[in-house]
């Protein structure tokens, strides 16, 4: 079963090459920008009181595509990891990993084109919660979308992808957390003592429809680009009007060829992700979905790669 997943993932990816590779003359657009953003605060003897704090974040975002006659291949790569250190205490802030490839034909109308898509996403470390408690790690959860549809592509910056067929795998390969469930995975079957009688799996394979909208807008205002992601998913096989939802949108200002400030915005629903409810002390209290919303604002260097 995860022999054949991986086949079908990996075939995905590797079939615009073999269609492409016909023609060596048509050159590759492709662009590449790394933010870094820091702060640091230091303090000694200072009546007020406070703690030394350094944060830093990088974000690294590249493409390549490639039109061949009435082909098209478009490829991204957006990778994120952030750290806030507090005397001494090391905590994560960002850690992402996302591929994205689609190949498209053109139909009699050339906005539209017949698609196939293929999306990876994971992280590179562990995290944990507020109790030191594990609760993700690497490929833990990762996800791969595998779908064919339409893309309409009105115009260079704006991009709607409509799949009424895309296969999400959810991968745990951290057995821990798979035998807990986490992610929408089976979990583990348990005796009454506790003890694993079967443990979790740790692949999940759904079937559904996917949307996926991606806008960018050079100078949205003077000297201040925009991007916006939207990837909307629907199972078709349980809960079918349950939306995931991951929405990033990213604010970058130039102050001038290399120091730019950002501000990034990222919400996440996902109905199979369990967060914790907790009580004014901090207690659990219990689990259920709910929306995920993290923000990182930060002034730094801007470095744009050919």
């Amino acid at each position: 079963m995860k022999k054949g997943l991986f086949l079908l993932a990996l075939g995905a990816f590797l079939l615009p090459q073999s269609l492409l590779a016909q023609d060596t003359t048509k050159a590759w657009t492709t662009g590449a920008q790394l933010n870094l953003t820091f702060s640091q605060t230091a303090l000694s003897n200072w009546q007020a009181g406070g703690d030394n704090a350094l944060s830093g974040n990088a974000l690294f975002s590249a493409f390549a595509n490639r039109s061949v006659g009435r082909w098209h291949w478009d490829n991204s790569l957006d990778v994120a990891y952030g750290v806030n250190i507090v005397d001494g205490d090391f905590t994560k802030t960002d850690d992402r990993l996302e591929l994205n490839s689609k190949l498209g034909h053109d139909l009699a109308n050339p906005n539209w084109r017949a698609t196939g898509s293929f999306t990876f996403r994971t992280q590179f470390y562990e995290g944990v919660d507020e109790d030191d408690v594990r609760i993700s790690d690497w490929m833990a959860p990762g996800y791969i979308f595998v779908g064919i549809g339409a893309d309409y592509v009105p115009a260079e910056n704006l991009s709607i992808y409509i799949s009424p067929l895309t296969s999400k795998m959810t991968f745990v390969l951290d057995q821990d957390l798979a035998n807990d469930g986490a992610f929408g995975v089976d979990a583990a079957e348990r005796d009454t003592a506790g003890n694993i009688i079967t443990e979790g799996q740790q692949v999940r394979v759904e079937a559904g429809a996917f949307v996926k909208i991606v806008y960018t807008k050079t100078n949205l205002i003077e000297n201040v680009d925009f991007s916006n992601k939207l990837d909307l998913y629907a199972n078709y096989l349980e809960n079918f009007g349950n939306i995931d939802i991951n929405w990033e949108m990213l604010f970058t200002a130039k102050v001038n060829s290399w120091l730019s400030a950002s501000l990034s915005l990222t919400m996440i629903y996902d109905d199979d992700i369990m967060i914790d409810r907790r009580d004014s002390e901090g207690n659990v209290i219990g689990a259920g979905p709910a929306a995920q919303f993290k923000e990182v604002f930060g002034a730094g260097l801007t470095f744009k790669l050919p």
